[in-house]
C-alpha cells in the first residue's frame, strides 16, 4: 500500500484537517487522516492499480492474492461509501500543485518523426504521449468522428476527411498561431488537416495540443506519349495507348484526358481522341488506346485533367515543368513531296525525262525512289528504278531518267519513305516523248483567206440623210477579195484605220500535230523573226489561227510605208507553232505595206447649204443681180463674193488634215460671153458647219490655208473672190443689160467613164507628222452643177 501510494501520490501534499482516525505516512508527506471519504477513495484506487500491476507481472503471492480476493476486501472496505464524508464539497482537500500535464502528438507508422506539416496521402493515426505525476486522461476534441484506440492512440483520419485546419485550431485556441505558421511557411490552408487533443490529470489540470499535416496536391505522371514521342503509321498499327498515373492526398473525383492540336482555345469535341481514367481512392490510372485515324501530320498535346474531393485540380506546371501536358509529334505519312515537272500526260522533245520537284521537310526524308517504264517496248533497258539524291538542307530535288530514249509513252511513279518508317506512293504519271514538229498550213497550202478591200486613193462617197444624224460615208472603190500571196502582195491601208481590226487585212493558218498544239506565236516586223523573238500569241478559232494586220499586232509603227527610205522593201509576218513537247515549226509571209492618208468626202455646191439665202453668195436671191457687180468701165464681180462652196466631211475615227487646191481657172458664163477666173483671184477658206441645223460656224482656216477636220465632223469650204474680177468689154451697161443678164460659175468636168472635177484637188496628210500626203480627185456628182444666178424681179 505504501509502495502504491508512493508511485501514484509522490510529491502530492495533502492537508488533513481531521485529527481523529487512522494515520498514514507517505514519503515526506504530512500525516493525513483517512476519516475523509475523498481520501479513502483515492487511496483505494491507488491500491487497486498497484495490485493489478503486480498481477500483470505475476509477482503477487498467494497470501496477498487471497487477501485481495476474499470477501470484504481491504480496498472495498476502505472505499465503502457508507462511511460519512467529513468534508463539505467546498472544503475538500485540494492539491497544492496546479501544473497541467505535458503532451506531444505524433503521427504513427511510416510517417512518424516527419517534419511539421508533412504531405501525407493515406490514412493517418496519432499517438499522444503525456508526461505527468498522476493519471492523465487524453481526449480528441477535433475531428470529432475519429476513434480512440487506447488512451494514447487515436485514428485513423481517413483520406476522405476534408481539410478543416482553422476549425481545429479554434477549438485548441491556437488559431492565430496557425495563421502565422501558414504565412511564414507559405502554405495553402485548403491542403491542411489538424487534430486537437486535450490531456487532463486526476486533479483537473488540462492542456491542449494541435498537430497538423497536409494532404498532397493532385500530381500526375505521364508515361506515354511523352515529349520525345513521334508516332507513325506503324506505331498506330502496332497499337498506341495513353498511359498516365494521377495521385492526390484526397480522393480523386474527376479524372480525364484529351488530345489537342493547340493549347489555346476550346476543345473540339469528337475531333481528336479523349477519354476517362480509372479512379481508385486517391489515385487514377489512365491506360487507353489511341485511334490513329483521327490524326494527321502535325504537333499534338496530351492534356491530363483531374480534381479531388477538396476541389483541388491538377496543375499544368510544377517548379516550371509541365506535369499534366506533353507535346508529341505525329507523322503518319512522309513530308509532302511535289513533282513540279513533268506534269501528267506532258510531252517532251528530249531523249530523256528531266524530273524536278520539292519536299517540305527534307530532313525527315530517308528515300525517294522513282520507277519508270516504257509502254509498248519489250526492251528492259527502258525500265529502271532510281533513288533520287536528296540534299537535307534544300527543298528542291531533281533527277534525269534515261538517256537516248526513243519517242513513245512512258509511265513513272514515286515511293517516298521518311525516317519514321512511313511510306507513301505518289500518283503515277504518264509522259510522251515526241520529236515531230507541228505542220503549219498557210495561203499557198489552200487555207482560205479573209477578203480585203484595198484602201487606196480611189474612193466613193455617199450621203446618209438621217433625220437626227445626217452624215457622209467614205468607202474604198472596188470589191473585197482575198489577198494573193503567190507573189509578194501590196497592201494599202488608210492611216486612220490602222487599229480597226474589223476592216483590217489578215492572214490565216491551220496547224496540225500528232499531239496537241501548245500555242501559236507570231511577230510582225521589218524582217522575219526567230522563235524567241515571236512574242505575241494568237488564239484558235474554228480550227484556224487568224492574225490581223493592226497597229497593236505589229512590233513597229504601221503608219510607215515598207517602201519608205531607210526601211526594207518588205515587211514579214513570222508564225511559230509549238507543240506540247516543245517542238517548234515556222511559217513566214512577206508583203509590201502602203499607208494612205485617208480621203474626206467633198461635195461641190451642195444644195443642202441653201446658198440662195446667203447674201454674200453669188446664188443669193435677197438682192438684185446688179448688186453683185461693181460699177465702172468695165464692170466687175465684187471682191469677197462667194462664187462656190464645197462640203468636206471626215467620217473616220481620227482627225484629218486637209486642204483644197485650185489648179485651173474657174469658168464664168455671162449672157455676153465666157470668162476664166484665174486661181489667184480665188481664196478658199474653211468654216465649221452643222449638217443637222445647216448652220455655218466659226472659221477654221489655218495659216497654211489647210483645215483640221475632227472625227465625224463637217466643214464648209467657201470659194471667195480675193479681189474684184473685171468683165472686159462691158462698160456702163443699161437696164436692159441687167434685165437679160444670166450668171453661171463652175468647174471644168472631165469627159470619161468616171467623171471627176477637173482642176480642183483634195489633199490630205498625216495630222501629226505631215509626212504622208495624198492627192485625191474629186468625183463628179449630181450636186456638182455650176453656181447659177438669174436676174431677180427687183432688177427691173
Amino acid at each position: 500500500m505504501v509502495l502504491a501510494l508512493s508511485d501514484d501520490l509522490s510529491d502530492r501534499i495533502f492537508d488533513g484537517r481531521n485529527a481523529s482516525g487512522n494515520v498514514v505516512y507517505v514519503g515526506n508527506n504530512k500525516r493525513i487522516r483517512l476519516d475523509s471519504y475523498t481520501m479513502r477513495k483515492n487511496l483505494s484506487e491507488a491500491i487497486r492499480l498497484y495490485s493489478q500491476h503486480l498481477q500483470g507481472l505475476g509477482k503477487i503471492s498467494s497470501d496477498i492474492k487471497y487477501e485481495l480476493e476474499k470477501p470484504d476486501r481491504l480496498i472495498d472496505s476502505i472505499a465503502k461509501e457508507t462511511q460519512p464524508e467529513l468534508f463539505l464539497e467546498i472544503d475538500k482537500p485540494k492539491p497544492i500543485d496546479n501544473d497541467p500535464p505535458k503532451m506531444k502528438a505524433h503521427i504513427t507508422g511510416a510517417h512518424r518523426g516527419q517534419w511539421e506539416f508533412p504531405y501525407l496521402n493515406d490514412n493517418v493515426t496519432f499517438e499522444v504521449v503525456t508526461e505527468d505525476d498522476s493519471k492523465v486522461e487524453v481526449k480528441l476534441l477535433e475531428p470529432k468522428l475519429i476513434a480512440q484506440k487506447s488512451n494514447s492512440i487515436f485514428g485513423p483520419i481517413y483520406v476522405n476527411q476534408e481539410p478543416q485546419a482553422m476549425i481545429a485550431a479554434e477549438v485548441c485556441g491556437k488559431k492565430n498561431e496557425l495563421k502565422e505558421q501558414i504565412r511564414k511557411r507559405e502554405l495553402l490552408e485548403a491542403n491542411i488537416i489538424c487534430a486537437c487533443f486535450e490531456a487532463t490529470d486526476i486533479f483537473g489540470n488540462s492542456s491542449k495540443e494541435l498537430s497538423c499535416f497536409q494532404r498532397a496536391l493532385p500530381k500526375s505522371t505521364i508515361d506515354y506519349p511523352n515529349n520525345q514521342t513521334v508516332l507513325s503509321t506503324k506505331s498506330f498499327s502496332d497499337g498506341v495507348s495513353v498511359k498516365a498515373h494521377i495521385s492526390s492526398g484526397l480522393p480523386i473525383t474527376e479524372c480525364s484526358w484529351h488530345i489537342r492540336a493547340r493549347l489555346e482555345g476550346g476543345i473540339e469535341e469528337g475531333i481528336l481522341p479523349s477519354g476517362k481514367g480509372l479512379m481508385e481512392g486517391t489515385t487514377c490510372t489512365i491506360d487507353e488506346a489511341l485511334d490513329g485515324s483521327k490524326f494527321f501530320n502535325g504537333s499534338y498535346y496530351l492534356v491530363v485533367e483531374a480534381a479531388d474531393l477538396g476541389g483541388r485540380v491538377l496543375s499544368n506546371k510544377q517548379d516550371g515543368i509541365y506535369q499534366s501536358i506533353t507535346n508529341f509529334q505525329v507523322f503518319k505519312e512522309p513530308p509532302t513531296v511535289e513533282v513540279i515537272s513533268p506534269a501528267n500526260n506532258d510531252f517532251l522533245s528530249t531523249n530523256y525525262i528531266p524530273v524536278f520537284g520539292t519536299v517540305d521537310d527534307p530532313e525527315k526524308i530517308s528515300e525517294i525512289r522513282v520507277r519508270y517504264k516504257a509502254a509498248g517496248f519489250d526492251d528492259n533497258s527502258l525500265n529502271a528504278s532510281i533513288v533520287i539524291p536528296i540534299n537535307k538542307t534544300k527543298k528542291e530535288w531533281s533527277v534525269t531518267l534515261g538517256s537516248e530514249l526513243p519517242p513513245g509513252k512512258y509511265a513513272f511513279d514515286f515511293l517516298v519513305k521518311d525516317i519514321y518508317g512511313n511510306e507513301k506512293k505518289l500518283p503515277s504519271r504518264d509522259i510522251i516523248i515526241d520529236h515531230q514538229m507541228p505542220t503549219i498550213f498557210g495561203a499557198l497550202d489552200g487555207v482560205p483567206q479573209a477578203s480585203y478591200l484595198q484602201e487606196t486613193i480611189n474612193y466613193r462617197q455617199r450621203f446618209v440623210d438621217e433625220k437626227n444624224n445626217p452624215h457622209y460615208v467614205i468607202e474604198p472603190v472596188g470589191e473585197a477579195v482575198p489577198i494573193n500571196w503567190r507573189n509578194t502582195p501590196r497592201i494599202s491601208r488608210w492611216l486612220t484605220r490602222l487599229n480597226d481590226w474589223q476592216t483590217a487585212p489578215s492572214y490565216t493558218v491551220r496547224v496540225n500535230d500528232d499531239n496537241k498544239v501548245k500555242e501559236v506565236r507570231y511577230k510582225l516586223n521589218y524582217k522575219c523573226s526567230s522563235f524567241d523573238e515571236a512574242d505575241k500569241k494568237v488564239n484558235i478559232q474554228d480550227d484556224r489561227y487568224q492574225i490581223w494586220f493592226t497597229q497593236n499586232a505589229a512590233s513597229f509603227d504601221l503608219s510607215r510605208d515598207s517602201e519608205a527610205d531607210g526601211h526594207p522593201q518588205k515587211y514579214c509576218l513570222s508564225i511559230w507553232a509549238i507543240d506540247q513537247a516543245g517542238n517548234a515549226s515556222n511559217h513566214n509571209v512577206e508583203f509590201i505595206w502602203k499607208v494612205v492618208s485617208p480621203p474626206v468626202s467633198a461635195e461641190i455646191n451642195a444644195g443642202r447649204y441653201r446658198s440662195y439665202l446667203k447674201e454674200d453668195d453669188l446664188a443669193s436671191i435677197n438682192k438684185p443681180i446688179k448688186g453683185l457687180f461693181r460699177k465702172g468701165s468695165p464692170i466687175g464681180l465684187k471682191k469677197n463674193l462667194v462664187i462656190g462652196h464645197a462640203l468636206l466631211a471626215n467620217p473616220h475615227m481620227e482627225a484629218v488634215s486637209a486642204f483644197l487646191e485650185l489648179r485651173k481657172p474657174m469658168e464664168l458664163k455671162l449672157s455676153c460671153g465666157k470668162y476664166q477666173i484665174p486661181e489667184k483671184f480665188i481664196d478658199i477658206r474653211f468654216f465649221a458647219y452643222d449638217l443637222t441645223k445647216e448652220q455655218v460656224g466659226p472659221e477654221k482656216t489655218l495659216n497654211d490655208r489647210s483645215v483640221v477636220i475632227n472625227a465625224n465632223e463637217t466643214v464648209i469650204a467657201k470659194f471667195i473672190l480675193a479681189k474684184d474680177f473685171p468683165i472686159d468689154g462691158v462698160d456702163f451697161p443699161d437696164d436692159n443689160f441687167w434685165n437679160l443678164l444670166r450668171v453661171e460659175v463652175g468647174f471644168a468636168k472631165t469627159i470619161n467613164d468616171k467623171p471627176f472635177v477637173d482642176g480642183l484637188h483634195l489633199i490630205t496628210r498625216d495630222l501629226h507628222t505631215g509626212t504622208i500626203s495624198n492627192d485625191f480627185v474629186i468625183p463628179w456628182g449630181e450636186d456638182h452643177d455650176p453656181r447659177r444666178r438669174s436676174p431677180s424681179r427687183s432688177a427691173a
